[in-house]
C-alpha cells in the first residue's frame, strides 16, 4: 500500500513527498542524445540548452521494487523515448512531452511502468 503525504510512521514522523525525494539532477542533453539514468538518483530535471526534437532516456537498473524515477522538463521534447535497461520501450511511453512524468519499477517480472 503506498503511503500518502500526511501519513504518520510508527515513530510519529510525517511522510512529506518533497523531503522524501532527492535534490533534482539537472540534465542538459543535446538533440538526439541517449542518457542512462543512475539508480542512486531519483529526481531529474531535463533542461536542454536548445529545443530538442528527440531524446532517449534509459531507466536505471538494478532498482528495488517500488522504486520511482521522477522527470521534469524545462521545455517540450519532440519525441521522447523511455527504455528499460535491456533497451525495451517502457509501457505507456508517450511521444512529445513538456510536463512532469513518473516511472515506477513494479518488480523484476513486470519491470518499469509509467506511473503518472
Amino acid at each position: 500500500m503506498p503511503l500518502d503525504p500526511g501519513t504518520r510512521l510508527l515513530d510519529g514522523d510525517e511522510i512529506n513527498r518533497t523531503t522524501a525525494t532527492s535534490v533534482p539532477i539537472i540534465l542538459t542533453p543535446a538533440d538526439g542524445a541517449k542518457v542512462t539514468l543512475t539508480n542512486n538518483e531519483h529526481v531529474y530535471y531535463v533542461n536542454p540548452p536548445d529545443s530538442i526534437e528527440g531524446l532517449t532516456l534509459v531507466l536505471p537498473w538494478p532498482m528495488k521494487s517500488g522504486g520511482l524515477v521522477a522527470l521534469g522538463f524545462g521545455q517540450p521534447v519532440g519525441s521522447l523515448v523511455i527504455l528499460d535497461e535491456h533497451g525495451n520501450a517502457v509501457d505507456s511511453t508517450m511521444g512529445a512531452t513538456g510536463v512532469g512524468m513518473e516511472y515506477r519499477f513494479v518488480n523484476p517480472t513486470i519491470g518499469w511502468v509509467r506511473w503518472r
